[in-house]
């Protein structure tokens, strides 16, 4: 039994100086080796503390040899342009995905997008994997101006007209 394990030993270390060890895979495979031992003599002892400290030394290697996993692109979110074609002025900009009934925050930033300008927007990370958005612009009399269910591809210009006026708030 103990020349088995000192065969396993023997191995891992094999494998410590070919640096056989991958990542987190590597050193699950020589725990497993090590919980799996036989008990055998107290002087064994300090020579399975040796190949464990090799062990996680090679571990500690091999992760700085181990590029990073890539990282998962976030989901496309487009940048579109609103175009107040309303003939007032607009004070508040809101935009919502179909699937839910907040608005949430007003996303303008500036004091009024005047009739016949346009405004870039970004959907924040609130919109990730959305397809779909509604879109409500106020003007400065209160009034609501809103599209729903629009599909927005990147760069898209929307243009909100007083066709879109909501008579019930």
């Amino acid at each position: 039994m103990k020349k088995k394990y000192l065969r396993y030993v023997k191995g891992l270390r094999e494998m410590l100086k070919k640096k056989a060890f991958i990542g987190k895979a590597g050193l699950l495979i020589a725990v497993f080796i090590l919980a799996s031992r036989p008990a055998f003599p107290q002087d064994s002892g300090t020579r399975i503390l040796d190949l464990l400290d090799d062990v996680l030394n090679a571990a500690v290697e091999a992760g700085k040899d181990t590029p990073p996993a890539p990282r998962q692109p976030a989901a496309k979110r487009p940048s579109f342009y609103i175009l107040n074609n309303t003939g007032f002025t607009v004070k508040s900009i809101y935009v919502c995905r179909t699937d839910t009934a907040d608005w949430g925050p007003d996303i303008f930033t500036g004091p009024y997008l005047y009739n016949g300008r346009s405004v870039l927007v970004t959907p924040d990370e609130r919109f990730d994997g959305a397809e779909n958005y509604n879109i409500r612009l106020v003007d400065v009399d209160g009034d609501f101006y809103s599209k729903y269910n629009v599909k927005i591809s990147d760069r898209d210009t929307l243009r909100i007209s007083i066709d879109d006026f909501e008579f019930e708030k």
